[in-house]
């Protein structure tokens, strides 16, 4: 699968700023090309924890500084900050970019809290240097598609409120129209938490 979320977080890098994402189901982290001037962000879930700490003190080996986020840094900020250089709590949409100012000025913080749920209607579009980097329809046989999320559930079983929020956020059909149309992707799979919730109730 695409890695969706890095796609859309790189798409907020500025034009100034080289960015790559790397997918390991594609290709191995290229260790060698790190340094000082690096800043790594890795995305975990509670799954994969145990892997991104591997590649964390690897990177951090050479001098890189690594950013956690996604759902176990979420849920357990206070473990991931252990050994991460910084952590993102909740959605990085906001924190992201303030991170790679941060850092340019060697002021990284050791944890950015986004307690805000962005707007889906702002959501910018994956730029143009990430689709070509990352060209889904040849490495990948479904793309991810977003185009809910959060829930108005209060399961006490369920992350998805915990990580995307108690509210049902919705993108504009146009915009998921337009994206499908620039990804030129012919099938997708729907990462929403709750596709197909009846939103009346």
């Amino acid at each position: 699968m695409a890695p969706y979320t890095l796609m859309r977080l790189a798409s907020l890098v500025p034009d100034s700023v080289d960015v790559e994402i790397i997918d390991e189901d594609v290709r191995p982290v290229p260790f060698d090309t790190l340094g000082p001037g690096s800043l790594v962000g890795i995305t975990a879930k509670t799954l994969q924890i145990e892997r991104a700490r591997w590649i964390t003190e690897r990177a951090q080996a050479r001098g890189a500084t690594v950013v956690i986020g996604g759902t176990h840094a979420t849920l357990s900020p206070d473990e991931v900050s252990q050994w991460a250089d910084s952590i993102a709590v909740g959605e990085a949409y906001r924190t992201w970019p303030q991170m790679i100012s941060d850092f340019d000025r060697g002021a990284l913080q050791p944890a950015y809290v986004d307690t805000e749920w962005t707007n889906l209607d702002n959501l910018l579009p994956i730029s143009d240097r990430v689709l070509e980097q990352v060209d889904e329809n040849r490495n990948y046989w479904t793309p991810y598609l977003e185009i809910t999320r959060g829930c108005p559930r209060s399961c006490t079983f369920c992350t998805a409120i915990r990580v995307s929020g108690r509210v049902m956020r919705l993108r504009p059909v146009e915009q998921v129209v337009e994206e499908i149309e620039r990804r030129g992707i012919k099938r997708f799979f729907l990462t929403d938490d709750n596709f197909g919730l009846n939103f009346r109730l």
